[in-house]
């Protein structure tokens, strides 16, 4: 098999740099300060590939790469550059460090970079750099490695969690293979849970999956990995780098990372639609699901923006039971005008955790002052008013809801009841709420409207009962 150069998932990126070593050969009669410039070399600790460019930052997709720690089997680094009509100059460094070559004549610079191992070059890299008079210029020269292509090497890696997640159990498994379940070590000291997974594998790329679980085997799922692992012929993949492309000694996981299954809002703020940066008072509260707003004209129109307790997760809302809108956390939605011809407008939020699957769905339910069900807004329209006008009844309580207007009492029959939106099987002028009636309905404001055609005259009434608690 032939390595693809750097293009391989885990190509070892080695930065040279100058200032480190010495030279291999004896330096030309210098030039004037005023004719020479200054070359930098970079020469990174951290050998390793970073992450390509739009890679997924999901627990669900990561393809950060373990590969080996080239660093550390790398005895020198040789670096030459060479220009037209000057001498070859030859500094040696460590795998680590910068290495600068003073006194460069002003001219374009061959640069060639050798990582050795034992003597033996095991890495090869080169480039071109202008120099100028009384300047400094730097340049990175990535390094092929060769030479590992054909065996086995071994995959060597070692986990690190925070304990207080309460994650206890990880099932890994190789290129779709067969799932081992890994040993876990939890230090009470430090809080920290580890495990360490071994494998021969032939040299080439290969994919690692890693499941875990809080609660045991048959426990909750927390996080679900996907990652890459480098393997090169005599030397083991331990190294591991990160989201932001550094490479760890270890894979590190933050809580953050496994899933949560938290699906609690953290915020609801509502304003006018209708008058910018008006703030209408619900009261939020993460625990408390339903919500309601009390005489808002119809005329109006409501914003509200949700945010998120934690992230990862998905917030989608309807209006009045239509189609589910995803809204990201802190953005607002669309403006929501009142629907005239239902009594009750309801908005439902509904948070999806990150876990994907535990939801919880917040109400807020919109009741106009100024909207009548089924009544006409003709000019024959009347409004009735009632004689118990803020009526309030305890849970299991009886009442009665008629109108003051004795001319409109007399009339026995073709009234319409409506009690939250829904009509009542009641044609009387009298609601009558028996207790068994009073003891269904929750603790709060529940809203009763009457509509009545009499002598070619629509006559309407909407009042709040109010439910308690006691």
């Amino acid at each position: 098999m032939r390595r693809r150069g750097l293009v391989r998932c885990v190509p070892a990126i080695l930065a040279a740099l100058v200032g480190l070593g010495q030279f291999a050969c004896a330096r030309p009669a210098p030039l004037g300060p005023e004719t020479t410039g200054t070359l930098v070399v970079n020469l990174s600790s951290s050998l390793g590939l970073s992450r390509s460019p739009g890679a997924a930052s999901s627990p669900f997709a990561m393809d950060r790469t373990i590969l080996p720690d080239f660093a550390s089997i790398i005895d020198s680094i040789s670096i030459t550059v060479v220009a037209t009509g000057q001498s070859q100059q030859t500094l040696t460094a460590g795998a680590s460090g910068t290495v600068t070559f003073t006194g460069l004549a002003a001219a374009t610079w061959t640069i060639g970079v050798s990582a050795l191992k034992g003597g033996s070059p095991i890495g090869t890299g080169s480039g071109t750099v202008a120099v100028s008079s009384g300047s400094t210029s730097s340049v990175t020269i990535p390094i092929a490695f060769s030479g590992f292509d054909s065996g086995t090497g071994r995959l060597d890696l070692p986990l690190t969690w925070p304990a207080s997640t309460g994650v206890d159990y990880l099932a890994w498994s190789i290129d779709g293979g067969q799932a081992n379940v890994a040993g876990i070590t939890t230090d009470s000291g430090t809080g920290v849970s580890t495990s360490n997974l071994s494998a021969s594998l032939g040299a080439g790329t290969h994919t690692l999956a890693l499941g875990f679980k809080a609660g045991g085997a048959d426990g909750t799922p927390a996080g679900c990995f996907v990652e890459t692992i480098d393997v090169w012929a005599g030397l083991e993949s331990g190294s591991w780098i990160d989201g932001g492309g550094k490479v760890q000694s270890a894979m590190a996981i933050a809580a953050e990372d496994f899933l949560d299954t938290n699906a609690n809002l953290g915020g609801l703020l509502v304003q006018d639609g209708s008058t910018p940066g008006v703030t209408l008072a619900v009261g939020f509260s993460s625990g408390t699901t339903d919500y309601t707003l009390n005489s808002i004209p119809s005329t109006q129109s409501i914003v509200f923006t949700p945010t998120e307790s934690v992230g990862g997760q998905y917030i989608t809302y309807s209006w009045n039971g239509g189609v589910a809108t995803e809204l990201a956390s802190g953005g607002a939605s669309a403006s929501l005008a009142f629907v005239a011809s239902a009594y009750d407008n309801a908005l439902a939020i509904t948070v999806r955790a990150p876990d994907g699957a535990t939801t919880k769905t917040y109400t807020l339910t919109w009741h106009s002052a100024a909207v009548t069900v089924g009544v006409s807004t003709a000019t024959n329209y009347q409004a009735l008013t009632f004689a118990n006008g803020a009526p309030s009844v305890a849970r299991g309580g009886g009442i009665v809801i008629e109108t003051n207007n004795a001319a409109l009492a007399a009339q026995t029959t073709g009234w319409t009841w409506y009690i939250d939106g829904v009509q009542q099987a009641e044609t009387s002028q009298q609601l009558t709420l028996t207790s068994a009636a009073t003891s269904a309905y929750s603790v709060g404001d529940h809203f009763i409207s009457v509509l009545l055609s009499y002598g070619g005259v629509r006559y309407s009434g909407t009042l709040i009962l109010s439910v308690d608690s006691n």
